[in-house]
């Protein structure tokens, strides 16, 4: 089972594309990885994974996340879709190299666009979208110590087992009488980033007789395999229970700080540092052969940008979503149409009729010379058409924006957000292969299906290269990656 799936050159393209437009003024900064590099990293890459494989270990969640034989709590919910990360201020007081986000203010608390003043509210968020799983973040969450307890203890009493809760911090508050506080407060798991103090666990050793879950989680940085292996050492008779390691990703506000380090870069969804992953699998590799027995995890950035991203959406779309639409597997809101004269359109709406097809599951747009029908209907689309698809994406505002379609949604008798979808691929008709699409989609349950259907019409002389791009858009919008991201 390899590691990874190797993308097509039109998506490379577009990876190219789009990282080029969100580091536009950064050109001269990035070094990016050569070819030789990418395909000797690959190289090493797929001789860790069958190691790994070899020694137990359990790939998941399309292969972007391993080793998850013995995955926290916490863990499992994010990758269920069931957790809110709350983040109780943007300030912290230490200066990491990998931070992705400025944090230099005390602010209100904030989640998913959305500010709570007071922990009543945001217990009434969870409530009505029933997460089971909460994280405090920050910044630094000791910054704002009293706020920080109050909140857990707020949470954990309304909740009690029912909700799992969390706390990331880097250690360098705690003492032997808050971290019993805490304790106290009822907190199900701690998170310690010790990457920022040179991976020192004597905060999280000092933990670990009062939460009943403490967690090592930290950026695998290249360069610091030896420190990482001595680390795995402390962890196995410490009583730590899980080490997490996180691919290191570039963004505007770390960018310089990367650079300077002399590390090179992958492109991608988002920018990635090339060396980051092998560190990470090489260090699972180690605690395997070396028996260690507390649970190990790399969590990729595809299966961040895959499986977090689609559990907002998820959780956003199934208030916005339409009868003629449908959400799909990556959480998208997936609208399919044909466009023709009114005449044809109303040829296809009698065919409806005359089928019996439920009259929800269609809708026609005079004025946009369109039909909108759900895929469920896609089998009575027995004639050539201007077959096309439209794809949203959607977030939640405090207020109303009055720029997308938008449900209210009640939090509480005080407040109610705004739930938007708003267009990401716009009147995508395809007139060679739409059909085929078509007919093909309703069976494929995977990328892996959509790359094969590609293959099959790829090579059709009469398609244009525009109609080939928006069909790798489409993948894009349709399914999660699988595997991790290639190398180029």
């Amino acid at each position: 089972m390899t590691a990874f799936t190797q993308i097509h050159n039109i998506e490379k393209t577009l990876f190219k594309q789009s990282n080029a437009i969100e580091y536009s003024g950064f050109e001269s900064e990035l070094k990016w990885t050569s070819n030789k590099k990418a395909n000797l990293l690959k190289k090493q890459r797929e001789k860790i994974w069958k190691s790994l494989l070899n020694h137990g270990c359990i790939p998941d969640y399309n292969n972007t996340k391993i080793d998850c034989s013995n995955l926290s709590t916490g863990c499992k919910l994010c990758a269920a879709g069931l957790w809110s990360c709350l983040f109780i201020n943007n300030k912290c007081n230490i200066n990491c190299f990998y931070c992705p986000a400025k944090q230099n203010e005390i602010s209100i608390p904030t989640t998913n666009n959305l500010v709570f003043e007071n922990v009543s509210d945001y217990i009434d968020y969870l409530e009505t979208f029933k997460f089971k799983g909460c994280s405090i973040s920050g910044g630094e969450p000791m910054l704002t110590y009293n706020k920080t307890l109050n909140w857990i203890k707020s949470i954990k009493k309304h909740f009690g087992s029912k909700l799992y809760l969390w706390l990331y911090t880097n250690g360098t508050l705690l003492n032997s009488d808050n971290i019993k506080e805490i304790a106290d407060s009822g907190l199900d798991e701690i998170r310690f980033d010790i990457a920022s103090t040179a991976y020192n666990t004597d905060k999280a050793e000092m933990s670990v007789p009062f939460i009943p879950n403490v967690t090592i989680e930290i950026p695998a940085i290249p360069g610091d395999t030896n420190k990482l292996k001595n680390l795995a050492n402390k962890i196995d008779s410490s009583g730590i229970k899980y080490l997490n390691l996180h691919q290191l990703r570039c963004t505007n506000y770390n960018i310089k700080k990367l650079t300077n380090k002399g590390f090179s870069f992958i492109h991608g969804p988002k920018i990635l540092v090339s060396d980051s992953e092998n560190t990470a699998l090489k260090l699972i590799e180690y605690v395997k052969e070396s028996n260690f027995k507390f649970g190990i995890n790399y969590c990729s950035f595809v299966y961040k940008n895959s499986f977090q991203g689609k559990a907002t959406r998820v959780r956003v779309a199934q208030k916005l979503v339409n009868q003629h639409e449908s959400i799909t597997n990556a959480g998208y809101i997936r609208a399919l149409f044909i466009k023709d004269n009114h005449e044809n359109l109303e040829k296809i709406e009698n065919i409806f009729k005359k089928e019996k097809a439920d009259s929800s599951l269609y809708k026609v747009f005079p004025y946009k010379n369109k039909l909108y029908f759900n895929i469920k209907l896609a089998y009575l689309i027995n004639k050539d058409f201007n077959i096309g698809v439209e794809y949203y994406s959607n977030t939640i505002f405090q207020r109303i924006s009055y720029a997308n379609y938008f449900v209210e949604i009640p939090i509480n008798n005080k407040i109610k957000v705004s739930a938007e979808k708003y267009i990401i691929l716009k009147d995508c008709i395809l007139p060679k292969t739409g059909k085929l699409l078509l007919s093909e989609l309703p069976n494929m349950a995977s990328e892996k299906d959509y790359y094969n259907f590609f293959k099959k019409i790829e090579n059709i002389n009469d398609i244009s290269y525009e109609e080939k791009e928006n069909l790798i858009k489409i993948k894009n919008f349709e399914f999660l990656r699988w595997g991790l991201q290639d190398y180029f």
